[in-house]
């Protein structure tokens, strides 16, 4: 185990001199994760994970910036991914278009749903997804942003394990499903343009609704209202907060059922840990530098699932954490995130991603 470790670093910063060597102060960058990944949700993942980035206007100071991200990558425990990420600026920042695309196969596991997920009904299934989604923003008013979304997912569960509760809950299709909507979105931000975010604040506000008539499988709806914040220190150093809130009505699939954990949200529990109609979460984390190319952070999170709203308040999940931080591109501060995270069941749970995770 020592020696993958080991062997993680030394790609990592074989990357970073290589990538070091290639900035030049132009209008364009890129940075490469040759993945070498774990997280205990999809074990060891090898693969690789680019993100380019192209400034339509440099001498804007505002201008945000036109984005790529691409990501393949094969799990130990049988997984595959192939995903790709557009997002195109238009008039300055008044206009945005983003395009999803993607296909997957991955392990998951079913728990029951919110607090009445426990170990002892642990189900593991093989999941496909073909995700497609696009979206196209345009501002209103200064720093307030209009979108409309559409939105598709192709989900089929395969190789389930033997056990009825992901077969029979009520609140999940888990047969071959397809999920269409259409949404709005609103945004208002403040945050400086790039990737890494330095200051400012966004409140986002999405609400989607998917129906037969738009060819999908089951009618349902899904809202999701997000606020996050940071706050500069030092010149160098940033505190983060996110809040989010996710509600979810109608004949919801498995995999729209708000969840609690992954490597975004609430770092230390599994991203299929906790499911259910609701979710209200919240983390801060404080970034550092430490030398170089090198930094660190530490953060804590909290939150909880739920069918009602009242039956929030009395299964509230807390995790806390440090993490490793590796530049690979540092005109947009494009970082290998290594976290560990212990949760308040008592496990400890490891990520290494690229990009911080809010």
């Amino acid at each position: 185990m020592h020696r993958c470790y080991g062997l993680i670093l030394f790609v990592v910063l074989l990357c970073s001199v290589r990538l070091m060597a290639a900035e030049e102060k132009d209008r364009w960058g890129v940075g490469v994760q040759p993945i070498i990944g774990y997280d205990d949700d999809a074990s060891w993942t090898f693969g690789a994970h680019s993100a380019f980035y192209f400034n339509p206007d440099p001498d804007n100071a505002s201008q945000e910036l036109d984005e790529l991200d691409l990501t393949t990558t094969i799990s130990l425990n049988g997984g595959a991914n192939v995903h790709g990420e557009v997002t195109k600026n238009f008039k300055g920042n008044d206009r945005a278009l983003n395009v999803v695309l993607g296909c997957e196969k991955y392990i998951d596991y079913f728990y029951g749903d919110g607090e009445h997920a426990t170990n002892a009904d642990k189900q593991t299934f093989t999941s496909i997804d073909v995700p497609f989604g696009v979206s196209y923003s345009f501002s209103v008013l200064d720093h307030f942003y209009v979108s409309a979304m559409y939105d598709f997912l192709y989900h089929d569960i395969r190789d389930i394990e033997s056990g009825d509760i992901l077969v029979d809950d009520e609140l999940v299709a888990s047969d071959e499903t397809q999920s269409s909507g259409l949404g709005i979105g609103l945004l208002y931000k403040t945050t400086n343009p790039g990737i890494y975010k330095r200051s400012g604040y966004q409140i986002s506000l999405t609400s989607t609704y998917y129906s037969p008539a738009l060819l999908s499988s089951s009618q349902f709806e899904y809202t999701g209202l997000s606020y996050r914040y940071y706050i500069p220190f030092f010149s160098t150093c940033v505190l983060g907060f996110h809040i989010k809130g996710e509600t979810t009505r109608g004949d919801v699939p498995i995999n729209y059922l708000p969840s609690l954990g992954g490597n975004k949200l609430v770092r230390g529990f599994g991203g299929s840990r906790y499911k259910a109609r609701n979710c209200i979460a919240g983390q801060t984390e404080f970034r550092f530098p430490i030398w170089w190319r090198f930094g660190a952070t530490v953060f804590a999170g909290a939150g909880e699932t739920a069918d009602t709203f009242q039956d929030f308040g009395s299964h509230i999940k807390a995790a806390a954490g440090i993490g490793f931080r590796i530049a690979v591109q540092r005109k947009q501060n494009i970082n290998i995130r290594f976290d560990l995270a212990y949760n308040s069941d008592g496990e400890l749970v490891k990520y290494i991603k690229l990009k911080e995770a809010f």
